[in-house]
C-alpha cells in the first residue's frame, strides 16, 4: 500500500476518493495546499494528488514549495480547469501526470498505479 495525499477544497471529493482508493492504498486528505504542507511533515507520501484552483494557493504554486521536500512525492495535478499551458507548466515542475476531471476511476487508479512505479 502506497501513501496517497490528496488535496483538494471541496470536501465531497475528498470523500468520494478516499472512499475509491482506501482500498488499494493508504489515503490521507487535505483541504488546501497548506494543510497538505503541514500534513507532509507528518507523513512521507509516495504520491500527492492537488486540485489546481484551490483559494490559498493554486495547485502549480503548491507543486513549487513541495520541490525540495524531504520525502519528495511523485505528483499528479487534477483539475476541472486543466489547458495546455497549465500542463506544460504543471509537467515543467515535476509532475507525473496532469488529470481532467470528470475522470473514469478505474483510468484514474491505473495512472496512480504508472505514477507510484515510475
Amino acid at each position: 500500500m502506497a501513501k496517497i495525499l490528496i488535496v483538494d477544497d471541496h470536501e465531497r471529493f475528498l470523500q468520494t476518493m478516499h472512499f475509491a482508493l482506501e482500498d488499494l492504498h493508504e489515503v490521507q486528505t487535505a483541504r488546501g495546499a497548506e494543510e497538505a504542507l503541514r500534513c507532509m511533515e507528518e507523513a512521507c507520501p509516495q504520491l500527492v494528488m492537488t486540485d489546481y484552483m484551490m483559494p490559498d494557493m493554486d495547485g502549480l504554486e503548491f507543486i513549487e514549495k513541495m520541490q525540495g521536500h524531504h520525502c519528495s512525492p511523485k505528483v499528479m495535478l487534477v483539475s476541472a480547469y486543466l489547458n495546455h499551458a497549465v500542463i506544460i507548466r504543471a509537467r515543467a515542475l515535476g509532475a507525473s501526470d496532469c488529470v481532467d476531471k470528470p475522470f473514469d476511476l478505474h483510468d484514474l487508479r491505473d495512472r496512480i498505479d504508472r505514477a507510484l512505479s515510475s
